[in-house]
């Protein structure tokens, strides 16, 4: 008669843990399970899937985040910069973050990036490697942008990159910097001087 065996799997109760707790990788609802419960993160974080987080009373997300699949973050008043190293495979969505004054230098977004609603962002990452299209709206404080902006080119997959800026602190001088530098590979969309006639 054989003896019914008596436990569980680890990997049922916890995310995976490798490289000697160097590396954690877990589903996005682990990922939030430990958010939640406050727990210290290592090095290095890949959450393998969409990762919508809102309404967290969180300053700062792990760094070495990597999300594989969207990030959307929303709503999270107490956020203040995004965490170093931080890189998304596909979209990246910043909603309502009242708080957020920066990006990471670091920062690494697959595809697009839309920034919605974040009236204490100063200043994009001079470091951004964007392969999508970007949409920045509603950023009262957002005064500067970076040189890349006018050097984007064409998107990752080979179609027409799209920049949508409107309601934000830029002055009409850069904004006729930027129409200036419109090039044939990029659709820019600046509805606050529509009169230039550039759609």
């Amino acid at each position: 008669m054989t003896t019914p065996q008596v436990g569980f799997s680890v990997n049922t109760i916890i995310p995976q843990i490798i490289n000697n707790f160097d590396e954690l990788t877990c589903t996005p609802k682990e990922f939030e399970q430990r958010l939640s419960m406050d727990q210290p993160f290592p090095p290095k974080v890949i959450v393998t899937g969409d990762l919508d987080l809102r309404r967290y009373t969180i300053k700062m997300l792990p760094a070495g985040l990597e999300v594989r699949g969207n990030l959307s973050l929303m709503c999270l008043d107490s956020l203040t910069t995004l965490p170093q190293g931080l890189k998304v495979i596909g979209n990246l969505s910043l909603n309502s973050c009242h708080s957020l004054k920066a990006l990471t230098e670091e920062l690494e977004v697959g595809d697009a990036l839309y920034i919605y609603d974040c009236p204490s962002l100063t200043s994009l990452s001079q470091g951004l490697k964007l392969g999508g299209d970007l949409s920045v709206r509603c950023c009262k404080s957002l005064t500067s942008l970076p040189g890349w902006i006018t050097t984007l080119g064409v998107r990752t997959d080979g179609k027409t990159r799209e920049v949508y800026i409107s309601d934000t602190g830029l002055s009409n001088a850069i904004i006729d910097e930027l129409h200036q530098a419109f090039d044939p590979d990029r659709v820019l969309f600046l509805p606050d001087l529509a009169s230039l006639g550039i759609f």
